[in-house]
Order: structure tokens, then C-alpha cells, then sequence
């Protein structure tokens, strides 16, 4: 059996476009990551990372992936219905809340060191976006939370 096919309560098609959408922007940034390139068919471009930095990126994007994979190989589990769902769900928006708030603070500190990542208004409101989008999916199945 394949894992991301459920026979029972399976997620509506807005709710798997979520994940669907979700796996393939995180996967162009896995491989921005990897590759230190904006998109794959552009030049490299590593700015001022030092060789930590490029280690850090390329092991962020090691760590991501699985679970982007995850999550997108799990999208069939209702939300509403199964703990697996809600479980995946949860992580899901636990994630890009998390993102959204570290992204709003660095921006916050550039002065004190920290970094602005760029598009800024773009990067959060796709996170945003995604949160809201989790919110009204576990709103519209019938849960408020897990």
C-alpha cells in the first residue's frame, strides 16, 4: 500500500493542495539551499556566508526535507478525522509560525546583527499564508487544535 493514499476519511482536495503547494515551494527552497542558488537554473551566489554558513544552509535543508516529504506523503489522513492527520497538521503549522516569527524577529535585530531575508513581504506572506490555511482546514473539519 502506498503511504500517502488512505481508503477512509481522506482529506478534501483544497486541504491536500495545501500540502501539495507547500512541498513543492519547500522543495525548490531544499534545493536553493543545497546548491546556494536562487533557482536551480541560475549562478551561484553564496554572499557573505563564511564556511559555516554554507555547512549550517546545506544541513538546514538535509533536516527539511524529510519532513516536507513527510508531511506531503501523509496528506491524505483526514485532518479533522485521524490523529495522524491532526499530528501532521500540527507540525505543519507549528512550522510555519515558527519560520514566520524567527523571519519577523532577525528582521527586527538586522542592527544587532541579524539577517533580512529577501523578498521579505513575499517569504511572509507565503508563511503566513500557509498558516491560515491550516487554521481554517482544522476550522472547516471540525477541530480548533490537536
Amino acid at each position: 500500500m502506498w503511504i500517502g493514499r488512505v481508503e477512509h476519511l481522506p482529506n478534501p482536495f483544497w486541504i491536500q493542495l495545501l500540502y501539495i503547494v507547500s512541498f513543492v515551494i519547500q522543495t525548490c527552497d531544499c534545493m536553493a539551499f543545497m546548491t546556494l542558488k536562487v533557482f536551480p537554473i541560475l549562478s551561484r551566489r553564496s554572499g557573505n556566508l563564511t564556511p559555516f554558513g554554507v555547512f549550517a544552509l546545506r544541513a538546514y535543508a538535509c533536516c527539511l526535507f524529510p519532513f516536507r516529504l513527510l508531511c506531503f506523503l501523509l496528506r491524505g489522513h483526514s485532518i479533522g478525522h485521524t490523529e495522524v492527520g491532526q499530528a501532521v497538521g500540527t507540525c505543519f503549522l507549528l512550522m510555519h509560525s515558527a519560520t514566520a516569527a524567527y523571519y519577523l524577529y532577525a528582521a527586527m535585530t538586522v542592527g544587532k546583527g541579524g539577517f533580512r531575508v529577501e523578498p521579505f513581504t513575499i517569504i511572509m506572506l507565503a508563511h503566513l499564508g500557509m498558516v491560515a490555511w491550516v487554521l481554517a482546514a482544522f476550522y472547516v473539519e471540525g477541530q480548533v487544535g490537536y
